[in-house]
């Protein structure tokens, strides 16, 4: 598959470690598209080495903030509440991968970060949810009002409290300062209730409007959402987000919607479509009862006509909302590749050997 060639471009040396470079033409180190792009550039790859050097790149800087946002001029910048959680997931991933014997030594050298990390985030907790304002993929500089609560973190937030309890009793480690149990009760018991909006879920606490991160809880493999809501938000997705490229980022009902956005910046996030959003999408179908057959039908648009007419063997960042789709954003974009590859190797042909 043409699309694996693109591997060796992204995958780089930093100092005695490696990272995954966002994108090109414009590359930066940055940590969420790292965490996002893990998987399907080595764990699918049974790249385990580089996995480890990649999360070791970003948890040999991690502390009281979590994890670099990226990093400039080989200075670490700390801003995302997503991306730690991220990396708590990634983890997870990899030690799936490579078993608990080999995880856990990773893992011993970073324990107390990890949970230090976790205190802290536990600070922001009530309800068993986590208060946050801003440091999403969707914030940026030109967007005044900054997400509050987003779902997106909301889902992280339940999957990595699980996934440190479980890490827990891996470590056979029976200190629990953060009271897991509790807080995960608590979210169980408030989660829906606060989110839940007859057809989907809110994006945050301002905005109810229909958006795809909500595809990202479903997706986790430590999700509240039953079966009978995630199809109720599956057909919503489907009836005005789901495109032949991806995700719409607005639904096209919301007044704020842009279908041809260009050059303003604060419309970015207003109807474009994002192709690393289909990992997500397909997660949460499968596990929800769709059709593993349908997964080539979604993917084929893209490896077919995208990656021979327009990016030439990569994956654009974004397309526009409305058809036909024209792409734009950065010409080749990591998360796009990498998911496109992930749920390829995962759900159709299987892990490389």
């Amino acid at each position: 598959m043409s699309l694996l060639n693109s591997v060796e471009y992204f995958i780089m040396d930093s100092g005695s470690k490696k990272t995954i470079a966002s994108s090109y033409p414009f590359s930066r180190d940055l940590g969420r598209e790292a965490m996002i792009s893990l998987p399907g550039f080595t764990l699918i790859n049974r790249r385990y080495q580089d996995a480890e050097s990649i999360m070791e790149h970003y948890l040999n800087c991690m502390d009281y903030r979590g994890i670099p946002s990226e990093f400039i001029n080989g200075k670490p910048v700390y801003g995302d509440v997503d991306t730690p959680l991220w990396l708590i997931d990634r983890f997870h991933r990899y030690l799936k991968c490579v078993g608990p014997e080999d995880g856990k030594k990773m893992l011993h050298t970073y324990w107390w970060g990890l949970k230090n990390l976790m205190k802290k985030y536990a600070e922001r907790e009530r309800d068993g949810l986590l208060h946050h304002k801003g440091g999403t993929w969707m914030d940026s500089q030109h967007i005044k009002r900054k997400r509050v609560d987003a779902v997106e973190v909301q889902g992280l937030w339940y999957n990595a409290l699980n996934v440190m309890s479980g890490f827990h009793k891996l470590m056979e480690d029976d200190s629990d300062e953060i009271g897991y149990d509790a807080i995960i009760e608590r979210f169980e018991e408030n989660f829906v209730d606060r989110y839940w909006r007859g057809r989907f879920l809110a994006d945050s606490a301002v905005d109810d409007s229909l958006r795809p991160n909500q595809l990202i809880t479903l997706s986790l493999e430590f999700n509240v959402v039953n079966k009978t809501l995630s199809r109720k938000i599956l057909n919503a997705v489907d009836g005005e987000l789901l495109t032949s490229f991806g995700l719409r980022s607005l639904s096209p009902g919301d007044e704020r919607y842009v279908g041809n956005w260009v050059d303003d910046p604060k419309n970015k996030f207003n109807g474009n479509v994002y192709t690393w959003l289909m990992g997500a999408y397909i997660d949460a179908f499968l596990k929800n009862g769709g059709q593993p057959a349908r997964v080539q039908k979604l993917l084929e648009p893209i490896f077919r006509m995208h990656m021979r007419e327009a990016a030439l063997g990569t994956v654009s960042e974004l397309f526009q909302g409305d058809p036909p789709h024209r792409p734009g954003g950065n010409l080749s974009y990591s998360c796009s590749i990498a998911e496109l590859l992930r749920v390829h190797f995962e759900h159709i042909v299987g892990f490389r050997k």
